[in-house]
């Protein structure tokens, strides 16, 4: 899976491309890339998480 360009809300704010609490999903061969915010935002978490064959790439990340 591909997910390209997300990460903003319906009023223009930065958001994660994936978010999850307190149980992740388990991420293989998903590629996230070109997103506003961070790739991922995992808070407060109460499982494992396994990613695999995965690419995050060219987030923006948190802004000052």
């Amino acid at each position: 899976m591909i997910i390209l360009f997300t990460g903003v809300t319906e009023d223009l704010l930065p958001t994660a491309a994936i978010s999850a609490s307190p149980y992740v999903p388990r991420l293989e061969n998903i590629r996230v890339m070109f997103s506003a915010y961070d790739a991922i935002n995992y808070t407060e978490i109460n499982s494992t998480t396994i990613i695999k064959n995965s690419e995050f790439a060219f987030n923006r990340g948190k802004l000052s």
